[in-house]
């Protein structure tokens, strides 16, 4: 495949994936992960840091989105509700 024809398939491959589902776009379970803290540039890009890659190399610090499967999720309501059950 030459640099062109890649560069047609990436920029196809972006556009399916980053395509907009109503008013967001399609992240993953990264969206929702108490793991993961959202870092803005200049610009307005967002990227998702997966803070899990600090303790564990297994763990990408950018992964790839959208994130369908994750051995580290942790949903966030998940863990609020886990620690009000603690201090009670």
């Amino acid at each position: 495949m030459g640099l062109g024809a890649a560069f047609l398939f990436l920029s196809y491959s972006l556009q399916t994936v980053w395509k907009p589902r109503g008013s967001s776009r399609v992240i993953g379970l990264c969206e929702t992960c108490e793991n993961v803290r959202v870092v803005e540039n200049r610009k307005g890009s967002r990227f998702y840091l997966c803070e899990l890659s600090a303790v564990d190399p297994d763990f990408p610090r950018y992964p790839r989105l959208p994130v369908l499967q994750c051995r580290g999720y942790l949903r966030v309501e998940e863990t609020r509700s886990v620690a009000s059950a603690t201090r009670s």
